[in-house]
């Protein structure tokens, strides 16, 4: 990078810096007041900035560097492809129905757990149980192939 490009975002991240700063004083400062509440809100809104400030830096510079080469775009693509299918095959496994627990009653009558949001919460499931069985695999195969070799 350019020096110049390197002092601008060096001056923004001290700028981001003295903001959060700034922002942590004024809810020490706000403690046990009636303004406590609108200074939690501040700090959690700054947070929800710098998380997707981070989450489109890091995705960002990704895209950057997967399309640099062709071999490793060809393998990034082939790792996003492998992700879909996972996720395709935990929402073939996923049911709609909802739930029989302790509250659920509750939810359904508020709206917050639909038949929908059921599908999703099983798609996501079976996507973390089918990644950890690969990720255990993985590890297995690491170990073993040692002995192979």
């Amino acid at each position: 990078m350019s020096s110049k490009v390197t002092r601008i975002l060096t001056i923004i991240l001290w700028v981001m810096l003295a903001l959060s700063a700034i922002f942590i004083v004024l809810l020490v400062d706000k403690i046990d007041t009636p303004q406590m509440d609108s200074m939690i809100n501040l700090n959690l809104r700054w947070a929800y900035i710098l998380f997707g400030i981070a989450a489109i830096v890091a995705v960002g510079f990704s895209v950057f560097h997967m399309f640099s080469s062709g071999e490793k775009a060809k393998k990034s693509l082939m790792a996003i492809g492998v992700l879909a299918a996972v996720v395709i095959i935990a929402s073939l496994l996923a049911s709609s129905e909802i739930p029989n627990f302790y509250g659920a009653q509750t939810m359904v009558q508020k709206g917050t757990l639909t038949p929908e949001v059921a599908k999703f919460t099983d798609t996501l499931l079976y996507t973390t149980y089918i990644l950890f069985g690969g990720a255990v695999l993985s590890v297995i195969y690491s170990g073993l192939s040692r002995f192979w070799k």
